[in-house]
């Protein structure tokens, strides 16, 4: 899954710039998507964790999800959902569940609430857990001190 690689590279990047476990852990949480997390881990890097520079740029990087919801409501509508169940849907958008979606839909098979929670849920929880492993564990590589010659898994330091 794609989870894995973005969060060992989110990790090493927190890491790098002093963002705590805990910090990036509610960020994931927040901030449910991979470019978006990047920005906001520069910005807060750079700047301290001023929320108003965060937002525009999580707004502006991911204003195609307006989109993505615009090419989805009739194949939702089409499967029974209700508008509420879809606005509740839609929240949960993810470039993986729009893409798992439009495949669905184009084999023919309706895009269910059951579906979409799924889907909703496998993703939401990637994201969580994205930045975990680079936090804990992540290849010497990507350590400060670390080389790539020695690119082994080993237990991070917090120092």
């Amino acid at each position: 899954m794609v989870a894995v690689p973005i969060g060992l590279l989110l990790g090493a990047l927190c890491r790098s710039k002093g963002i705590q476990a805990a910090e990036a852990g509610w960020m994931s949480l927040l901030v449910n998507a991979g470019a978006s997390q990047f920005a906001a881990v520069q910005l807060w890097a750079n700047d301290g964790p001023r929320l108003g520079p965060i937002l525009l740029s999580t707004l502006l990087i991911n204003v195609r999800h307006a989109l993505m919801s615009l090419t989805l409501v009739p194949k939702l509508a089409k499967a029974g959902m209700t508008r509420l169940r879809m606005c509740v849907a839609l929240a949960f958008l993810t470039d993986p569940t729009w893409g798992f979606a439009e495949q669905r839909a184009r084999a023919g098979l309706p895009v269910t609430w059951s579906y979409w929670m799924g889907l909703a849920l496998v993703f939401s929880a990637a994201g969580l857990v994205r930045p975990w492993p680079a936090r804990g564990w992540a290849p010497i590589s990507a350590i400060p001190g670390g080389s790539a010659r020695t690119s082994r898994w080993r237990p991070c330091s917090s120092a």
